[in-house]
């Protein structure tokens, strides 16, 4: 059993951990008799210590939940790459210590993914030292698909099919992975950015959900994207985004 101090809350969280031997288990496809009906991608189990089969990896799919996560979570503090001689890619995510129960969240639904924990590492900024909480995904093939479309000359732009993919549960998971919340209103650090898709960005929200947003300056000169209360309280009231809880109470004073 392993206790973690949520620093903003002061509350302990309490995770299970499994001890895996240092020979991992095959994790295959078992044939049963079941004929129930079930919402596909709804019973996803994690597959932490096992080894998954190249035949399971080729026909891995992502449930359309999951996919509008990682668009969320791209635009924030995920992002895909080619691990060292493979020929797929894999995504990582990372969230500082304070944001840790959103991270256990975004971990326990792509744990099915994960070869492996989440681990701490800490990292110096301006001379202070960090704290962050990371994780990675297995290489696959959907995740090389996705790697085309978010980084086509190796960089991560904003895809043009943004506004399709920009659905009130993707910007859930945007606004909580890399958002803040003001006190005139909330900002969207996109800092990773170029100015050109950070207007891309601001336009879509206006276009899409009627949020009325600005372009500002953070301190280390890259753009953000602002968004005014007023606008932002009907989005946050949303069903779509109710499915995410850690976010809902925290915006819940906006």
């Amino acid at each position: 059993m392993l206790l973690l101090l949520n620093s903003s809350s002061g509350l302990f969280l309490t995770f299970s951990v499994r001890y895996i031997s240092s020979r991992k288990r095959l994790f295959n496809l078992t044939d049963t008799n079941c004929k129930a009906l079930v919402v596909y991608g709804s019973n996803l189990s994690s597959t932490v210590g096992f080894s998954i089969t190249k035949k399971i990896r080729m026909s891995t799919a992502l449930p359309s939940h999951i996919e509008q996560m990682i668009t969320g979570l791209l635009l924030s503090d995920g992002y895909l790459r080619y691990g060292k001689g493979c020929q797929n890619a894999s995504f990582k995510f990372a969230q500082s210590v304070k944001n840790l129960p959103y991270f256990v969240q975004v971990f326990s639904l792509l744990s099915h993914y994960c070869s492996s924990m989440p681990y701490l590492e800490s990292c110096l900024s301006r001379g202070k030292c960090y704290y962050n909480f990371r994780f990675e995904t297995r290489a696959y093939p959907v995740f090389t698909s996705l790697i085309n479309t978010w980084y086509p000359n190796g960089i991560k732009l904003v895809p043009n099919t943004i506004y399709d993919l920009l659905t009130p549960l993707a910007l859930a998971h945007w606004a909580q992975g890399d958002g803040s919340k003001q006190s005139t209103g909330f900002v969207l650090c996109t800092e990773s950015f170029s100015y050109s898709d950070v207007c891309k960005l601001a336009n879509i929200l206006f276009l899409r959900y009627q949020l009325k947003c600005s372009i500002t300056h953070s301190s280390l000169g890259g753009p953000r994207i602002y968004i005014h209360t007023c606008s932002a309280v009907p989005i946050i009231n949303s069903p779509m985004i109710n499915q995410v809880p850690i976010l809902t109470r925290t915006n819940s004073s906006l």
